[in-house]
């Protein structure tokens, strides 16, 4: 054993010659880090408060204004986690730089998007109170239903979360959040749903693997976690999205084998949590199989899905029907999600319609049913195609859906991702370097601009409609290859050309 030491030392000075630039780097920014860290720790606050106080130069004293709208502790707490986040894209472009070097850009790309996000996801649980409100909100509910009241009257459950937020989903729901929350007792409730989240993930990209006998690994794992900031999102307001995607992973599972039936069974237990998953069940149409069994499929989900509503009435008739009422918004004055405006091409158009034409409404009403005739016409004519598989005319409509659908949040995006993955996982190098970009980087780079510029107000709405535009703009890149022949070479040629 003496003797492998000296070998051992002599192969890490080889090594290091022969990776010099990449040595030289990673020399640099670990001097850099702790230069930058040492820095902040020592006038990072202290400049932070001076600018709050006014006491700086120049523009800086405008950045607060109006001084004290907010106590310096919430400008400290931003500073900490913009300084962190900071250092995290330096970090992720060292990655990006090193993989250049060695003419890997799409992996390193990918490695460097892996990590920022992660990084993005651990300091937001560690460093913002807010993280998990709607998962509060689940363990609220189920605190009020155990109390023997009715989770769906917000003054119940203000009593536990201390929020005006309501509960909406179908009371058979309470006893998988009950489970679900019963570990908050031993654990803070954001490590639970984090554990538990990122297990979903994981079940997830195993599903995927197995049903895909030609699976490409890094890209799969890539927009899991960061496609269009979906995953971020489902982990900052502890969401139920990620239970979607496993369960959307299950479906995929099954078309790809044939099973449509047991899709159709993991679609409607996805559309028990929330309603909209439901409209996904239109697009067996495009299925190669007889027009009597696409009937048969509609029956069967059609049935589930009203058993699964008559089972919850019957056991819990009362609250039932105040989960309907708070779904429509008809819970008095309380909040309901169908009450809020959010980032879909919906309220988009709207504001088009206001700055170009004063809000006429009519006008914001033509402009979205134009928009979403071109988005259905455009997947019926790609279903048409010779030779496409029902996995990606499928893949394609829950695009279109989520398109075209009028209320959609940002947690919700994460729904794109496994069919973001069948659509581009036979590209070649080019291609998916390209789809990366769009679905990735563009939504980080939007989440980064705006989340910045909106510091003191109004942030976690602004990046709502980046997501939007960003699933816009991927949807007409996998229409490329069908209208552009110099488009269909550079995405899906088997010639694997170094980027």
């Amino acid at each position: 054993m003496p003797i492998k030491s000296p070998n051992m030392l002599f192969m890490s000075k080889d090594w290091l010659k022969r990776n010099k630039s990449s040595t030289i780097c990673v020399g640099i920014l670990s001097l850099f880090l702790v230069i930058g860290w040492g820095l902040y720790g020592l006038y990072g606050h202290r400049f932070v408060e001076t600018i709050h106080e006014g006491n700086s130069s120049g523009f800086l004293n405008t950045i607060f204004q109006p001084q004290g709208s907010n106590p310096i502790e919430y400008y400290l707490e931003k500073a900490d986690r913009y300084f962190a986040a900071i250092n995290a894209f330096i970090v992720g472009l060292a990655i990006l730089l090193i993989g250049i070097l060695h003419k890997r850009t799409y992996m390193s790309l990918c490695l460097c998007l892996i990590f920022i996000n992660i990084f993005l996801i651990i300091v937001t649980g560690i460093s913002i109170d807010s993280v998990g409100g709607d998962y509060n909100i689940y363990c609220g509910a189920v605190k009020v239903f155990e109390d023997g009241n009715n989770p769906y009257l917000v003054d119940n459950l203000r009593v536990y979360t201390r929020s005006d937020l309501s509960f909406t989903y179908l009371p058979l729901n309470i006893i998988m959040f009950k489970g679900l929350c019963h570990f908050n007792r031993f654990f803070h409730p954001w490590i639970i749903y984090y554990i538990c989240w990122s297990g979903l993930l994981l079940g997830s990209f195993l599903v995927i693997k197995k049903s895909d006998a030609d699976c490409q690994h890094l890209l799969l794992f890539t927009l899991l976690i960061t496609g269009f900031m979906g995953t971020y999102w489902n982990f900052f307001t502890g969401n139920t999205g990620l239970i979607h995607v496993f369960l959307i992973s299950l479906m995929f599972y099954s078309i790809i084998k044939k099973k449509y039936y047991w899709a159709s069974l993991f679609l409607v237990f996805a559309s028990l949590l929330k309603i909209i998953p439901l409209i996904f069940s239109g697009l067996f149409i495009f299925a190669k199989i007889s027009k009597w069994t696409k009937i048969k499929i509609w029956i069967f989900i059609a049935l589930l899905f009203v058993l699964a509503h008559l089972l919850s009435f019957v056991l819990y008739p009362g609250i039932t029907i105040s989960y309907y009422l708070s779904i429509i918004g008809r819970m008095g004055q309380q909040h309901s999600p169908v009450h809020e405006r959010v980032g879909t091409f919906f309220f988009l158009f709207e504001e088009i319609s206001k700055t170009l034409f004063g809000g006429i409404p009519v006008i914001s009403l033509c402009l979205y049913l134009v928009f979403t005739g071109l988005i259905l016409t455009v997947v019926v004519k790609y279903s048409r195609a010779k030779n496409r598989s029902f996995l990606n005319v499928f893949s394609l409509g829950m695009l279109a859906f989520i398109l075209i659908f009028p209320r959609f949040r940002s947690y919700s995006f994460a729904w794109s991702l496994v069919p973001a993955y069948f659509l581009v996982k036979d590209w070649n190098l080019n291609g998916k370097f390209l789809a990366v970009l769009v679905v990735s980087v563009a939504p980080l780079c939007s989440f980064g601009i705006f989340s910045i510029s909106g510091w003191f107000k109004g942030w976690l709405e602004t990046v709502e409609y980046g997501q939007s535009i960003c699933l816009l703009a991927f949807f007409i890149l996998i229409l490329m290859p069908d209208y552009f022949t110099k488009a269909k070479h550079f995405f899906i040629t088997k010639n694997q050309i170094g980027i």
